[in-house]
């Protein structure tokens, strides 16, 4: 099974992913791989326990992240089926609202 959430929020981009990696280690689960997207977005690959679905989103509820009306579903549906799989494949993905400028980094040319 996999799980995929979708959510917006205008809270401080750092906090959210530190929170987000706090929990799903909390959880008992890992992160596998992130994805910056400038900082517009982040995209978070991580595997969870299936019994710790439900405290996973009430986590990212309490951290003022809107979670998407699918997003809401897949959670209530994975917490209804516990047990059902040794570990769950889970996407978080977050858009942040702000009025930064777009995160920039240099990239060195590389020779040759």
């Amino acid at each position: 099974m996999r799980l995929s959430i979708n959510a917006v929020t205008s809270a401080e981009r750092q906090r959210v992913i530190d929170a987000i990696a706090a929990a799903v280690s909390e959880l008992g689960g890992w992160i596998d791989d992130v994805h910056l997207f400038s900082n517009i977005s982040v995209a978070i690959r991580s595997f969870l326990p299936p019994d710790r679905v439900q405290p996973f989103g009430e986590r990212l509820a309490a951290l003022g992240l809107k979670l998407s009306d699918s997003a809401q579903r897949d959670l209530a549906a994975c917490a209804a089926v516990p047990g059902s799989a040794a570990e769950l494949f889970c996407t978080v993905q977050i858009t942040f609202f702000h009025d930064e400028p777009d995160l920039r980094r240099h990239v060195p040319s590389v020779p040759g």
